[in-house]
């Protein structure tokens, strides 16, 4: 089980800040920003996030961590405390589930259609968690603009996030550096659903989250 510690982080040079505001282009959820504070907070405030975009009342990120049965004083979350913190914790309920681009078939088409899912949850106004740098962070995308391609699946141009570490919010992303800095997401299968009519091709193969999570063996799976 790989644990989410935000302090393994490394931001490298994928991204810049622009402060805030600006154009963001044809997508832009206004979810609110929070710092996390302790070092290895970052899941349980971008659940603390999500739930403030849905209207819910605040709630402390360590409040939530411990809610989410994170050991977050030392090890941080798993992708599993998360999803479930979004599932209890959000108004998206048990329809959150943790995504992944693996399966059969095309490397680069699951990939596009992963991204396509990323993009139709927050075009119907549902955020993503998206858990990036091996797992080891988590983030929520939030605003950018996208390219619907020739096939129907809808395609960053280039996207915002709210990064809790300390002053990252509104960081920038060219789509190149997103998609290879995104592993896993925490993602609503009805808010997606839409993506390309695609979304149920692999099954349970595919959408976990639900009865048979977690599934056996190592995770995250090797394709």
């Amino acid at each position: 089980m790989v644990i989410l510690a935000s302090g393994l982080a490394s931001m490298g040079g994928c991204h810049i800040t622009f402060g805030g505001g600006g154009s963001y282009g044809n997508l832009n959820l206004a979810v609110p920003y929070y710092a996390q504070g302790d070092t290895l907070l970052c899941g349980p405030t971008t659940v603390r996030m999500w739930r403030r975009y849905d209207g819910l009342s605040d709630m402390t990120s360590e409040s939530l961590g411990n809610g989410m049965g994170c050991a977050w004083q030392t090890v941080g979350c798993s992708q599993e405390q998360i999803r479930s913190g979004a599932q209890i914790y959000t108004n998206t309920g048990y329809d959150a589930y943790v995504d992944d681009y693996g399966g059969v078939g095309d490397p680069d088409v699951l990939l596009a259609q992963f991204f396509s899912r990323q993009i139709t949850s927050l075009d119907n106004g549902v955020p993503v968690i998206a858990l990036i740098n091996g797992s080891t962070h988590a983030v929520v995308p939030h605003a950018g603009n996208y390219t619907t391609a020739s096939d129907g699946l809808k395609r960053w141009d280039y996207v915002y996030v709210q990064d809790p570490l300390a002053g990252s919010a509104d960081y920038y992303y060219v789509a190149g550096s997103w998609m290879q800095s995104v592993v896993q997401q925490i993602i609503s299968s009805g808010a997606s659903n839409g993506w390309s009519g695609n979304f149920d091709t692999y099954g349970e193969t595919h959408v976990r989250g639900y009865a048979d999570w977690p599934p056996g063996g190592d995770w995250p799976p090797a394709y």
